[in-house]
């Protein structure tokens, strides 16, 4: 309730919970920016950054496969384990538990697609409807570790210009895809 805030409730809640975290040995904690002057008050900062991208589909031309491209049902157990192996060198959360897998892999509404790329890339994504025909495509998740699966994978996005009009997906400033 409003009366009872600013009592420093909040504080004493987050301080315990370091000191537990920090008795059984979990070494990092990560939080959602949703009141920061809390999070601040017990010693935590802004790390990391989430820029969000979106580009006509239009402006990719000129890239083929270069490596093997093979579809796969994201939701089947095996290819999660694949695609958590392919993951765990990449920038982002230190382990991937079920509920994180589960947000990935089964949006809100619709359906994921998912492709493996060679052997260290895959993609997850969405399609976002748009008025008429046409839907955008929304990256989930993606790893294109190398050039040529990165060259791969803007081909394989690519191949839905006829059907898709844009493309999103989140990532760094100085995100790989960008260059």
């Amino acid at each position: 309730l409003p009366d009872a805030r600013s009592r420093g409730v909040a504080r004493v809640l987050m301080e315990e919970s370091l000191r537990w975290m920090h008795g059984n040995g979990i070494p990092v904690a990560g939080l959602y920016p949703a009141s920061q002057r809390v999070y601040r008050s017990a010693g935590y900062e802004q790390s990391g950054e989430r820029v969000r991208y979106e580009m006509s589909l239009d402006a990719l031309t000129g890239f083929r496969s270069e490596v093997q491209v093979v579809p796969v049902e994201p939701l089947d157990v095996r290819v999660q384990a694949e695609l958590a192996r392919r993951y765990r060198p990449v920038h982002g959360n230190l382990d991937r538990c079920p509920a994180i897998w589960a947000r990935l892999t089964q949006p809100w509404g619709g359906r994921r697609y998912a492709w493996l790329l060679g052997d260290d890339g895959y993609v997850l994504l969405s399609h976002s409807p748009q008025e008429g025909p046409h839907f955008d495509l929304d990256v989930a998740d993606l790893s294109a570790p190398t050039a040529p699966i990165a060259r791969t994978l803007l081909a394989l996005l690519a191949s839905h210009r006829s059907i898709a009009r844009k493309l999103r997906w989140c990532g760094t400033s100085a995100d790989p895809l960008l260059a």
